[in-house]
């Protein structure tokens, strides 16, 4: 009995001691989360995929295939523009090509855009920018994939913010929805879309459209802006301005100019060779 009663003791004893001892231990730390990168101050953003792979577009290439398979032309793309290429093989499938179609063509310096587009014209294949890679597809499947593209064309619009610019917006509306790709629009029942948004200072064209009437409306505000560039009309010539005759400069004179053939001298002035 008393063996059992100092047994006891003791251990309630080692027990106590040993909750002290480890009261007196320092809390385990927590792991601190790795602080998120941060961008430095002045150091330009990453762009997006899709940025890349159209910056990649305008690249100047030189192409030059002899029967070299689809694949091998994608994965050559790929290392040319530094962008990941890939092939859309079910869409490719129904116009009939595959991964292994003989491709030939041959271009020297000109945009990887306009390249691509003449190398598989009459295949009826394109290439788009989706999933973050440059894809190439039927022509039919890349009308089907629709984009959304915000344009600020507050230049097109009045200077000061009235009803007006309804109506600025609405005839330049007019004019992408006849000069690009009439049949993609609703009214000839194509699948994009096109809205104004004039609102809180905002003046833009909301676009819905495949990629490719996409770029040619980026084209076409971009000749349109051109016109009214003011070096253009500080170069008009006096002579252009109306109301005022231009006078056609006489031709040249076969003795002021021995290198010009007489026959066009005496052609241009009217006078007979006899």
């Amino acid at each position: 009995m008393l063996q059992n009663w100092a047994y006891r003791l003791s251990m309630s004893v080692i027990s106590f001691a040993l909750s002290a001892d480890a009261g007196s231990l320092p809390a385990a730390e927590t792991p601190a989360k790795p602080a998120a990168p941060t961008r430095t101050a002045g150091e330009p953003e990453k762009p997006s995929a899709e940025a890349a792979i159209r910056r990649a577009l305008t690249k100047n290439v030189s192409l030059w295939y002899h029967e070299v398979p689809l694949k091998h032309v994608a994965e050559d793309l790929e290392t040319q523009l530094g962008v990941p290429v890939r092939l859309d093989t079910a869409a490719l499938t129904d116009v009939s090509v595959d991964d292994a179609f003989p491709i030939s063509f041959s271009i020297s310096n000109v945009s990887a855009r306009a390249a691509i587009s003449l190398m598989f014209r009459k295949l009826q294949v394109t290439a788009i920018t989706a999933h973050e890679v440059l894809l190439i597809t039927s022509s039919e499947a890349a009308e089907s994939v629709l984009a959304t593209k915000v344009y600020d064309v507050s230049d097109f619009a009045s200077d000061d913010v009235s009803d007006d610019d309804q109506h600025d917006l609405a005839a330049l509306v007019e004019v992408i929805t006849n000069c690009v790709d009439q049949k993609s629009w609703p009214d000839n029942g194509g699948p994009g879309t096109i809205r104004c948004f004039t609102s809180a200072g905002i003046r833009a064209l909301v676009v819905s459209q495949n990629q490719a009437v996409l770029g040619q409306i980026d084209d076409l505000l971009a000749q349109l802006r051109s016109i009214r560039d003011p070096g253009r009309v500080g170069r008009r010539a006096s002579s252009d301005l109306p109301g005022k005759r231009r006078e056609a400069a006489p031709p040249p004179s076969p003795a002021k100019d021995s290198n010009v053939p007489l026959n066009y001298w005496f052609s241009c002035s009217g006078v007979d060779p006899g």
